[in-house]
């Protein structure tokens, strides 16, 4: 029998216990919590932030095992299953499979017991009820959290699964191979939090009409994806971007926003912000370099979309690094 903690204050052990070949998962903000009988091995890691509670499990099991998941509180938990599968049987509606994405409402208590073998990644974002309403106040792209129905018992609030899109990959990535600490890492995390439940409403939301995207089309959003992702800072307009992918620009905006559940501005935006908490924390840079090399015309133009991205000033995070 396999316990995974869904949501819990209690359920940690310390540093010491974990050998050294897994401390490379760890994130320091986390608490944690290894459990190995010798040939089945589990790490555990919990990151508490400002509404959102972290989740991620590691498992590396040569048997075939049973978990059996668990939460001592009522909560809402946004689910990725990102590597391998462990089927989880949603009543009669199939199963949840891997590079998936659900949202469960899940009352406190040890739930059915899961199947489970080989190597596994899965990350949940859990919000407690009572933080809904002060979310969806805080941030306008979580405002649907208001109008979450209130359930009696365990289940999913969208029965068929999402399928974890590009954009969201790399946030949950960011989160993984977070290694910031303090401050920086709140804010960090926290932002990247709140991206990806603002996505999954977008995604819950969207529209039913839709422009056709054919497959070379679809290849190009993907360069696209790709280009604007390594090399935000060298974005200027839209018209440049759709002529260097030889794209129309129609079929470039609303296409992107179709495949990837966020506008082709906001996904800009999120890549330039992280080059430049990056170009902060970890390369030193000052404020007015970071804002000349993402073409500010002003520092304080940086300024504040920085704050208002990250919910933070960037010479106060770096001073306190």
């Amino acid at each position: 029998m396999h316990h995974l903690p869904i949501e819990s204050d209690s359920y940690f052990n310390t540093y010491a216990l974990i050998p050294e070949k897994f401390r490379k998962f760890l994130i320091p903000s986390a608490r944690y919590h290894f459990k190995s009988d010798g040939v089945n091995f589990s790490l555990d890691m919990n990151i508490s932030l400002d509404g959102f509670s972290v989740w991620i499990h590691y498992l590396w099991l040569t048997n075939n095992i049973s978990l059996y998941p668990f939460n001592t509180k009522d909560t809402y938990a946004l689910h990725f299953w990102l590597s391998r599968s462990i089927p989880a049987e949603l009543r009669d509606q199939g199963l949840v499979n891997v590079k998936d994405c659900i949202l469960f409402f899940l009352k406190a208590m040890e739930h059915a017991a899961w199947p489970a073998s080989g190597t596994s990644l899965s990350m949940h974002i859990n919000i407690d009820p009572a933080n809904l309403t002060y979310l969806a106040n805080k941030y306008p792209q979580l405002s649907l959290l208001k109008e979450l129905p209130e359930y009696s018992i365990s289940t999913p609030v969208n029965p068929i699964p999402f399928s974890i899109s590009a954009v969201n990959i790399r946030l949950l990535k960011r989160i993984l191979h977070c290694r910031y600490i303090g401050t920086a890492s709140e804010y960090y995390l926290l932002r990247n939090c709140v991206s990806l439940f603002g996505n999954y409403f977008k995604e819950l939301s969207f529209s039913d009409t839709r422009i056709v995207v054919g497959p070379q089309e679809r290849r190009k959003l993907y360069r696209i994806l790709q280009y604007a992702g390594s090399h935000p800072e060298k974005i200027h307009s839209y018209e440049n971007l759709a002529v260097m992918f030889q794209l129309d620009l129609i079929t470039m905006r609303l296409g992107f926003e179709q495949e990837f559940h966020m506008s082709l501005y906001d996904f800009i935006l999120q890549e330039q912000m992280n080059r430049a908490f990056d170009w902060l924390i970890n390369h030193h840079y000052s404020v007015e370099k970071v804002a000349r090399e993402l073409k500010y015309p002003a520092t304080f133009l940086f300024n504040a979309d920085f704050e208002l991205f990250f919910g933070c000033n960037p010479l106060v995070l770096q001073m306190g690094q």
